[in-house]
């Protein structure tokens, strides 16, 4: 009798040529729940967000470690991506395609990839986050309440942490439109020439003063704000998202960059607390908070159900 692994490489439809695909060969058979995920990070936020089919279900994301035949740059969201399109064409793993679930974040542009094609109807199959990213749903809705409450942490704490948030939202609006719109130029081919000086990992050094207030690398962000508008100037798609991408974060502070809000609230317990909620430093506060989150989404399953997860939290 030929197994799976036999049928699949006698397929020359498409070779093993990445490791996100090995691995659901391998498991398609005995799993009923395959999640393609774009790291790490993410299953260990889906897997502790309480919710049975998240909890239940199988894992597969692509390593920023792993060296396979397929293109290394080929990591995080186009991973996922690029899984999907890949068992969709192929005639042996599309049998069991109905398993699984495609999850990436929104990011600021949504379901935009630079080397995997997908048609309007592939990409109303993709499920993503409600938010930029995962850490979004840590301040989403009573999501920062329930956090401060466990930490036994008084109003007065949680109002200055809001103040600072908003205030931080104020500040970068320009700066995240500003580069969401430029890294959507290098989705549709059409890109800005930009090149930066400082990283959000320069810019974004978050300290808590003594009375309160956040103080960041604003002159790196300055500097950055200027030579992108500068870079943008003529290109219309840019400028175009720039001016839909700032709109939105005016309506919904939360869908900022997701790493950067968990970041600040991070140093604002650290400050408050003397505690680390960072999950290197303590994994089970880590999972706790999670499990305390405001949560919503609608899982697109390939079967064609949407299940629709909304938090009583």
């Amino acid at each position: 009798m030929i197994n799976n692994n036999e049928k699949f490489r006698n397929n020359r439809e498409m070779p093993l040529e990445m490791s996100t695909l090995i691995r659901f060969n391998r498991r398609r058979i005995s799993n009923e729940s395959i999640i393609f995920i774009e790291g790490f990070s993410d299953l260990i936020f889906y897997s502790n967000i309480g919710h049975s089919k998240l909890s239940k279900s199988e894992y597969i994301f692509r390593s920023n470690k792993e060296k396979d035949t397929a293109d290394d740059r080929i990591q995080g969201k186009e991973a996922v991506l690029f899984s999907y399109n890949k068992i969709k064409q192929n005639r042996e793993l599309s049998k069991d395609l109905y398993k699984c679930t495609f999850i990436v974040d929104y990011d600021f542009n949504g379901i935009t990839s630079q080397r995997t094609y997908l048609s309007d109807n592939d990409k109303n199959r993709i499920t993503t986050t409600i938010g930029h990213s995962v850490e979004n749903y840590f301040v989403y809705k009573n999501s920062l309440d329930n956090i401060f409450d466990y930490l036994d942490l008084d109003k007065k704490h949680i109002n200055k942490f809001k103040d600072i948030l908003k205030e931080f939202s104020k500040d970068t609006t320009e700066y995240f439109a500003l580069k969401g719109a430029i890294v959507y130029t290098y989705k549709i081919k059409s890109p800005v020439k930009y090149r930066k000086k400082y990283s959000d990992g320069d810019i974004f050094v978050f300290e808590i003063t003594n009375d309160y207030k956040l103080n960041f690398k604003t002159e790196y962000m300055n500097y950055e704000v200027l030579s992108m508008k500068n870079s943008i100037n003529s290109n219309r798609k840019a400028i175009d998202r720039y001016i839909q991408i700032k709109q939105e974060i005016k309506d919904n502070p939360e869908k900022i960059r997701g790493h950067n809000i968990f970041d600040l609230l991070e140093v604002y317990l650290l400050k408050v607390i003397g505690k680390s909620i960072n999950y290197n430093s303590n994994k089970y506060l880590y999972k706790k908070l999670i499990s305390l989150l405001s949560f919503d989404m609608d899982l697109k399953l390939m079967d064609g159900e949407i299940l629709k997860i909304r938090s009583k939290r």
